[in-house]
Order: C-alpha cells, then sequence, then structure tokens
C-alpha cells in the first residue's frame, strides 16, 4: 500500500515512522456520521469535543496539543494560527463522504512539514472521478432532528477526470445547548495530457453555523449562565499542482495552494468557578486568516533502491481579529493584526533495499519572518520480515512550532515576545501482522 506522508511515496512497510492508513474501504465499512467518529477509532489518537458537533473538535496525537498536529487536506495546510486553541484545526466541518484516504503520522514531522509538526500529522486527501461516469445521491434523518443531503457526480473526460459534490448537515439538538449545521461543496479535477505530465486542482467551500455551550462553562447540566454561544464559519481550500517526468527515474512537481477561514462569534461568558475564580466575561470577536503557499521541489532515483528530493517552500501568512469584552458598565475592545512571510529549503533521501531494510533522513531549515532560523531533522530505519510479517522501527526527529498569532497579539493573553518551541523524539516499534 503506497503512502504519501513523506514527499517520497513509499509502502507501509518501508516508512520508518509510526503511522495508520484509513482507505476508502474502512470509511465505506463504518459509515461515520462525521470525521470525529471516524477518527475516535486510531490508536494513539484522542478525539475531544464537547457536547454534540456544535462543539469544538480537537485531536491530540499522543497527548500532544492539537496545535501541535499540521493537518493537510490536499496538501493544503489548514492550520489557523489566530484562533484560541493556537493552530488546532476543527475537524467538524468535514464531510466524510468526500474522503479517500487518511495518513496519520505519530512523532514530529517538522523536517518534512515545517512549524506545528510537533506532535504528528494527518493528512487527508479527497475523492477523485472514476473511469465510469457516476451520479450518487444520499439523503437521512434521525430521531433527534438531524438530517442531510448529498450529491455527486464525476466521471472522465478526454485525457481527464472530475468529481464534484455537495452536501448538506443538521445535526439536530443531540445534546442540550449544541447545535450544527454544515454546508459543502468540493470540487476535483485532475489532467494527464501526457503519460509524463499530470495537472491537478482541488478546491473546497464551507460554511457552518453552530451553537454550543462555553467551554469551561459546566455543561447543559451544571452551566450557570444558560446561553450559548453561537460560531458563523466560511472555509476556502484549494490547491494547484503540476507533475512532469522528466526521465525515468527523474520527476519535478510545482504546487500552490491556499487557506481562508472567516469566524465570527458571540459568547454570554462564563461564570466565576473552582476552574477560574474570575470567570470569562461575555465577549464577540471577529477573525480572518488566509495562508497562501509555493512549493517546487524535485524527486530523482540515481539506482533503483536510492530515491532524494530536493526543494524549497515559499509561505505567507496573515490574520487579523477584533472583538469586544463586555463588563458591568462598560466595554472593552481588543485587537490584532499580523502577517509574515516564511521561506524554508527541504532535502530527503531514502534507501530502501530488496531485503527489507529502509533508511530514510530529513532536513528543513524554516526562516520566518520575525524569528530566528529553526532547522529539524529527522532520521529512521525500518526492517520488513516478510517470512513473518514483522517489522521493526525506530525513529529519532526534532519538531517546533512559530508562536500562533493569537499567542502573539492577543489583547488578554498575548505575549509578543514568545519564542518558538521545540521538541525532540525518539521511539522503537515493532509492527506484527496477525492475520492477512
Amino acid at each position: 500500500v503506497l503512502v504519501s506522508a513523506s514527499r517520497i511515496p513509499g509502502t507501509l512497510e518501508e516508512t520508518t515512522a509510526s503511522m495508520t492508513l484509513i482507505s476508502r474501504e474502512e470509511i465505506e465499512a463504518r459509515q461515520p456520521a462525521s470525521l470525529v467518529d471516524l477518527l475516535r477509532h486510531v490508536s494513539g489518537l484522542h478525539v475531544d469535543q464537547p457536547g454534540g458537533r456544535g462543539g469544538v473538535s480537537s485531536v491530540y496525537i499522543r497527548g500532544a496539543d492539537p496545535n501541535f498536529t499540521v493537518v493537510l487536506i490536499d496538501g493544503v495546510k489548514v492550520n489557523d494560527p489566530t484562533n484560541s486553541r493556537g493552530g488546532g484545526f476543527d475537524f467538524s466541518m468535514l464531510d466524510p463522504e468526500n474522503i479517500e484516504r487518511i495518513e496519520i503520522v505519530r512523532g514530529a514531522v517538522s523536517s518534512v512539514y515545517g512549524s506545528d509538526a510537533m506532535g504528528g500529522l494527518i493528512k487527508i486527501t479527497t475523492r477523485r472521478g472514476t473511469n465510469q461516469p457516476r451520479f450518487s445521491s444520499e439523503a437521512g434523518a434521525g430521531s433527534q432532528g438531524d438530517h442531510h443531503l448529498r450529491l455527486s457526480t464525476g466521471g472522465p473526460l478526454k485525457n481527464a477526470d472530475y468529481r464534484l459534490s455537495v452536501s448538506y448537515a443538521d445535526d439536530g439538538a443531540p445534546v442540550q445547548g449544541s447545535r450544527f449545521i454544515g454546508k459543502n461543496i468540493q470540487a476535483h479535477f485532475t489532467s494527464t495530457p501526457s503519460n509524463q505530465t499530470w495537472l491537478t486542482f482541488v478546491s473546497r467551500y464551507g460554511l457552518s453555523e453552530s451553537e454550543r455551550n462555553p467551554e469551561d462553562s459546566g455543561g447543559p447540566e451544571f452551566a450557570v449562565r444558560r446561553e450559548v454561544e453561537t460560531h458563523d464559519a466560511e472555509e476556502l481550500t484549494a490547491g494547484l499542482s503540476l507533475n512532469h517526468r522528466v526521465r525515468h527515474g527523474w520527476e519535478y512537481r510545482v504546487k500552490t495552494g491556499f487557506y481562508g477561514r472567516w469566524e465570527e462569534s458571540d459568547s454570554p461568558g462564563v461564570a466565576a468557578g473552582i476552574r477560574d475564580p474570575f470567570g470569562i466575561p461575555p465577549n464577540r470577536s471577529d477573525t480572518r486568516f488566509d495562508r497562501s503557499d509555493f512549493q517546487i521541489s524535485t524527486l530523482f532515483s540515481p539506482l533503483s533502491s536510492v530515491h532524494m528530493s530536493l526543494g524549497a517552500e515559499v509561505q505567507y501568512e496573515n490574520g487579523e481579529s477584533s472583538g469586544t469584552l463586555f463588563f458591568p458598565g462598560a466595554s472593552v475592545p481588543h485587537q490584532f493584526k499580523r502577517n509574515r512571510i516564511l521561506y524554508a529549503p527541504f532535502f530527503e533521501a531514502r534507501y530502501a533495499s530488496l531485503w527489507g531494510l529502509t533508511l530514510e533522513g530529513s532536513v528543513r531549515m524554516d526562516d520566518a519572518e520575525h524569528f530566528d532560523p529553526e532547522t529539524s531533522a529527522r532520521f529512521g530505519a525500518a526492517y520488513h520480515i516478510a517470512s513473518t510479517g514483522t517489522t521493526l522501527k525506530s525513529t529519532w526527529a526534532q519538531g517546533f512550532k512559530l508562536p500562533s498569532f493569537f499567542a502573539l497579539g492577543n489583547a488578554i493573553v498575548g505575549n509578543p515576545e514568545l519564542r518558538p518551541e521545540t521538541s525532540e523524539n525518539l521511539e522503537i516499534g515493532v509492527v506484527q501482522a496477525l492475520f492477512e
């Protein structure tokens, strides 16, 4: 089974990282109502979603905070550094029906994906068109007021294929004070003008309206303030990539991506209690964030067992937030606006022998505006014993995370003097196939 969590594609047996692959077949077998329900079954992951689907969903890999995990959708990074979670991604807007596969890597991968990859990686690949014309529809409803509708079409074109899907989901009220309405439009287009060249375009636009009990409020049973907070959000993800095979063993890739998120929230605040003796005042906020990314890389294989990747990435982030805190008899406005540009050259190499030994290493230097350059490295080894189905693995890796815009600029808790966080991890593992 080929995986692509690294820039050098390989099989599950070859990769030296601790990794889980969720295929389309498994998604269809489980029939999850949401992506959160699907991720709950993965070992090493803890999924936290207070209340119903309207609550913010957070994924912890090996106990690391959600903002220490990079999330990619079709290769586009979707972490938002303007939110109060420090860059964690809310999975509640994604529809599992549009997902082809999910690759989950445990452990630091900053040497490949840069900032935020201290705890791991979740890479989501959406579905593409098939070699036969296809149209499908699905509708459902439940006893708690939940209902959904999905429509999709796709198929082949001349030297190309496409897929277009539209979905609507209303989660009803399974938990008092929690409500979620999500709408998604997703497009996937792949063109192969020749056997050596292929072009891929992907895009997703999502809208969500949610209500939930504020975090730390005590929920519907214990909250002193009974009002719920509301969140309205929009997300746009788009990616365009061009791959060209110059000759056997040598190809290059040019890729650009965009991610934008706009969110408005209105919260009644949280009454003073044991966890927070001062409580949280009522507040409103409006945040906007966008990230543009450009990458160019080459993949070459001087020998059948040796593969190398060399390239560079340029990333521009822009975020702003404005809001108001409401105190008895007074209101306090707060706002911040930040942007930064990042340059990152990277290199990877892998040796995969015919007798089951894999050695791989990667290094990347992230030069972000306003900060000193950060260099991250990773080295790993794996040995697969085909006769027994046993794989021995060991990895050493470094990770780092830039301070989020919220942590730097928020008027209440922000600190502009924050520096990047770093980590180092060493792991040794055994993978044993029990049933084939």
